[in-house]
């Protein structure tokens, strides 16, 4: 009887720390659902790990291009690549990667300032925000 109660501690620690890596699961799974729509396994998997993104912007989520377009709306049109960073949830490389293959010209531009700073700034979105500042 006496081993029975000094059992009880350790399966319930053993449960609570189970339940609890499930939960943390499921809400990491909940936000790359929010922030790169429906999971097929090609964009992460529980090692954290993103395939290059490379070829043509129709490659990749339009999800992903539409938060990265909003995010620009929000921030005057113009962003860094640790605008992305922090929004997306991508690594350094693979934000890069992503925005260079956005750069198109008339929608996507880079562009670079006094102090050295790369930004890419969304001339159509600037447009329309100075025009609603008229």
């Amino acid at each position: 009887m006496m081993m029975m109660f000094e059992l009880f501690p350790i399966l319930f620690i053993g449960l609570v720390i189970f339940s609890t890596d499930i939960m943390k699961n499921a809400r990491r799974r909940n936000l790359k659902e929010q922030l790169f729509g429906e999971p097929d396994g090609t964009v992460f998997d529980d090692n954290k790990y993103m395939p290059p993104l490379t070829g043509n912007v129709s490659d990749h989520s339009a999800g992903m291009v539409s938060k990265v377009f909003r995010l620009a709306a929000r921030r005057q049109g113009r962003l860094t690549l640790s605008d992305i960073v922090i929004e997306s949830g991508l690594g350094l490389k693979e934000a890069e990667r992503f925005m260079d293959s956005l750069v198109d010209g008339p929608q996507v531009q880079i562009e670079v300032d006094a102090k050295g700073l790369i930004n890419y700034e969304f001339p159509e979105i600037q447009f329309r925000l100075d025009d609603l500042k008229e």
